[in-house]
């Protein structure tokens, strides 16, 4: 057992070293002209409602602990915990928390992926508590490595179960996701690998961590096998060929959403030379910036404004009022609604009066739409039932965040944003509420259709969609757009014909795109490489590893001549 699982985990390391360096090779030679043979190999935002659930991988039998490592290229270390807790710590409480609790991490035998033992997490009741390992002194700045760690507990029915990273430079801290389905729901008693890639550009400390969704936080769960690997034939380029905002300079601005990885040495000049604005996936967003009632904490989303701002990016600011990453005591159990009232508009006010003039446009109501919406004649009853707002508020609650918004700033854009607005019953439904809260007097400027699309999206309906939110005389602004490869999953790279129908399908788009310019201020990609995407395992994004080229790359810079050399994308 001890040799099948220990070559499965070094075919794994060979593939990605070979891919990696195949691909950086074929991007540096492929001339922009010529569609890329190669697409990418590969290692948090809001779900689309179609898209299946990826199937959770198959229980290992125990084995004996993998401690040969001889012939894993670029390993840094191996965690199977049948030496203790080989550095692994307890993740909480937070030096200000509330909750004095102590996170245990502790070996455990006898429930392990291999060998004899794993390393147990308990005590845990918020859900970023969890084991954590500091990786400070053995990473290297712009450098990417593979993190696997295999994850396994025992409560009833699925949890969800994050990878993610703590980054601390100077006094500010971000975090991020690095597992690439930030969506993963693992079964109960079923050993399942959380798999990551990740660049850190710049740090003073970093932690890297394994934590559950909020719906399970105090589930105890078990880590095992911790594998970090440094990809050391992966190094990222910002290549000399054709940037991609300069094909729509014209027509739009073309935007990526991004952390402040993405604002420091090469991904900065990476993002400056392909991009006009940037996005900020969560640093603005109701956890992030007013986890107490008694305080804001706005000095990482203050770094990375100015540090975008300073660098010539415009910054579209994401988002104020959400069903989810919201503190409980903002709307949750335990709230009064006139509590949840006066905490809705005290937050807006403050959070848009801080930005005020260093952003072009807040995201203030987002997802308020139920997946399937049933009755899109009545838009109230299409709203999220469940959603804590609209159960402490009623429907009234989204025309009292625009009217707010207004109130603290009135010339920024007010936008109202959600996915899967391709759907024609979704699409009617917000069409709906616009327009009666338009003619109500609220200021909507505009509807941002998210746009996390799939290869079986048709764009004829996103065109529809586009063209009837116009007609509201509303900006459309495409504000998250990527595309999965859905029959990739468990692959190590798209297939020569899943690059080129993903580039298909971006061309098309960019055309539609470019036909509605009009009424189309702004074409955001959530993200710009797969490893670093919040879809990472099926390839959703124009750039893969080391920033090379995807074929979906040339389809954006050049849509035209690529639905010329593919007119049916293949």
């Amino acid at each position: 057992m001890k040799k099948r699982i220990l070559a499965a985990l070094l075919a794994n390391v060979l593939v990605l070293s070979v891919l990696a360096a195949c691909s950086d090779e074929t991007a540096t030679e492929t001339p922009v002209t010529e569609a890329a043979t190669a697409a990418t190999t590969a290692a948090p935002e809001e779900a689309q409602a179609a898209e299946e659930t990826e199937a959770p991988a198959e229980p290992a039998a125990a084995a004996v602990p993998l401690t040969d490592t001889s012939g894993i290229a670029g390993l840094v270390f191996l965690k199977s915990f049948e030496g203790g807790v080989e550095g692994f710590e307890g993740r909480g409480p937070a030096p200000d928390d509330e909750d004095t609790n102590i996170v245990t991490v502790e070996p455990v035998k006898d429930t392990a992926h291999s060998g004899e033992y794993s390393l147990k997490t308990d005590g845990r009741v918020k859900e970023w508590n969890g084991a954590k390992f500091n990786v400070t002194d053995i990473i290297k700045k712009e450098t990417e490595y593979t993190l696997s760690i295999w994850v396994y507990h025992e409560d009833a029915g699925e949890v969800q179960m994050l990878l993610s990273t703590e980054t601390d430079v100077g006094t500010t801290r971000s975090y991020a996701q690095l597992s690439g389905d930030t969506k993963l729901m693992v079964p109960s008693k079923t050993w399942v690998e959380l798999k990551g890639t990740y660049t850190w550009s710049n740090f003073d400390n970093v932690d890297v961590y394994v934590e559950t969704g909020a719906d399970w936080k105090t589930v105890p769960f078990y880590i095992d096998d911790a594998m970090f690997i440094e990809q050391t034939e992966v190094k990222m380029v910002v290549l000399n060929v054709p940037a991609l905002k300069d094909a729509y300079e014209d027509e739009f601005l073309l935007g990526t959403a991004g952390a402040l990885d993405d604002l420091s040495g090469t991904r900065l000049e990476f993002v400056t030379k392909h991009f006009t604005n940037i996005t900020p996936g969560n640093y603005m967003k109701p956890d992030a910036l007013h986890k107490t009632k008694d305080g804001y904490s706005f000095d990482t989303a203050d770094l990375f404004v100015e540090t975008a701002l300073a660098n010539g990016l415009k910054v579209n600011a994401h988002t104020l009022v959400w069903h989810e990453q919201s503190p409980e005591w903002l709307n949750g159990a335990g709230v009064t609604p006139e509590e949840a009232k006066a905490n809705l508009v005290d937050h807006i006010t403050a959070v848009v009066q801080h930005f005020s003039g260093k952003v072009e446009s807040w995201d203030v109501v987002n997802e308020a739409m139920m997946d399937g919406t049933p009755t899109p004649g009545d838009w109230r009853a299409s709203l999220r039932q469940d959603a804590p707002w609209n159960v402490q508020l009623g429907s009234d609650y989204i025309e009292l965040a625009f009217r707010t918004a207004e109130a603290a700033d009135p010339n920024v854009k007010l936008y109202y944003n959600d996915y899967n607005l391709d759907y024609p019953e979704k699409a009617q439904a917000v069409y709906n509420m616009v327009k009666e809260l338009k003619e109500k007097g609220v200021k909507i400027d505009g509807i941002g259709m998210q746009a996390h699309y799939n290869d079986k999206t048709n764009p004829d309906n996103v065109r529809k969609s586009i063209e009837l939110f116009a007609s509201l005389g509303v900006e459309v602004a495409i504000t998250e757009l990527d595309i999965t490869m859905d029959d990739s999953r468990g692959q190590d790279e798209l297939t020569a014909e899943q690059a080129v129908k993903q580039g298909y399908l971006y061309a098309k788009l960019l055309q539609i795109f470019r036909e509605n310019k009009d009424s189309i201020p702004r074409v955001t990609i959530w993200g710009y490489d797969d490893p670093s995407s919040w879809r990472a395992e099926r390839f959703p994004l124009p750039f893969s590893k080391g920033l090379a080229l995807k074929q979906a790359y040339y389809a954006i810079v050049n849509p035209d001549s690529f639905l010329a050399q593919h007119p049916d994308g293949t």
